[in-house]
């Protein structure tokens, strides 16, 4: 979820050009960890329902299963989410206008990253679990 805000600012400044950085921006934050969290617990608990329905079946077997019925529901709050600040841009008012297209680069990144980032780590947990090693960390 963290990696989503130096990203979405790379994007915000460098590539959107947009060099007025509000104080406002800095609550997008909180939008962020809100859809962020859910995204994890939506994903997280797809792949742990797909294990108590398949407790035989491999990692790849669950992927199959946990990834599309998670990312289709990530993707739906994403995009409602996004789109609600995308048309909020047509606001002349700049401070909102930056907030609003900053929050919806934040949701964006946040999705992307989930999918790169959560679906892997999920496996790999599943793939130590299943193999009956056992650490205090985990």
């Amino acid at each position: 979820i963290v990696f989503s805000i130096p990203l979405a600012y790379f994007i915000y400044y460098f590539i959107g050009r947009l060099s007025f950085f509000p104080f406002l921006n800095f609550i997008g934050v909180f939008v962020l960890f809100a859809l962020g969290a859910d995204d994890v617990f939506v994903a997280t608990d797809k792949w742990k329902n797909a294990r108590l329905q398949m407790p035989k079946a491999t990692t790849e077997e669950i992927a199959a299963v946990a990834l599309p019925n998670a990312a289709g529901a990530m993707l739906l709050t994403t995009s409602t989410t996004a789109v609600a600040f995308f048309a909020t841009a047509i606001c002349p008012v700049a401070p909102i206008m930056c907030f609003v297209v900053y929050c919806g680069l934040l949701i964006i990144m946040d999705y992307f990253l989930n999918m790169m980032l959560v679906f892997p780590s999920l496996c790999l947990y599943d793939k130590w679990i299943m193999s009956g090693n056992t650490n205090c960390f985990v």
